[in-house]
């Protein structure tokens, strides 16, 4: 039987193979799921150097970009939830639940 938990993780692989599969990175940064930590570290690919850390939901695990590079998506498997990234702010703008 699928569970309600089970259906979603699920249905973010479907979105994130929309999305163009689970990739970590926009433009010149990585966006990098700390999973020990609830967070998620924005890094500089030019410099190498941390630019923000953003707070997100239990446990992210996995990280997608949408296709014009404008939002990240976080898989927060514990929380059960999708926070969405704002890439011009760094901020989560939506939590999908």
């Amino acid at each position: 039987m699928l569970t309600r938990f089970t259906f979603r993780i699920l249905m973010f692989m479907m979105a994130l193979s929309l999305w163009g599969g689970t990739s970590t990175w926009a433009q010149d940064f990585a966006y990098v799921a700390n999973t020990l930590s609830d967070d998620v570290t924005v890094i500089d690919l030019t410099t190498n150097t941390v630019v923000t850390t953003i707070s997100v939901g239990t446990v992210p695990v996995d990280v997608a970009v949408s296709p014009d590079g404008s939002q990240i998506a976080v898989l927060n498997a514990v929380s059960g939830s999708i926070s969405l990234i704002d890439f011009a702010s760094n901020t989560v703008t939506n939590t999908l639940t």
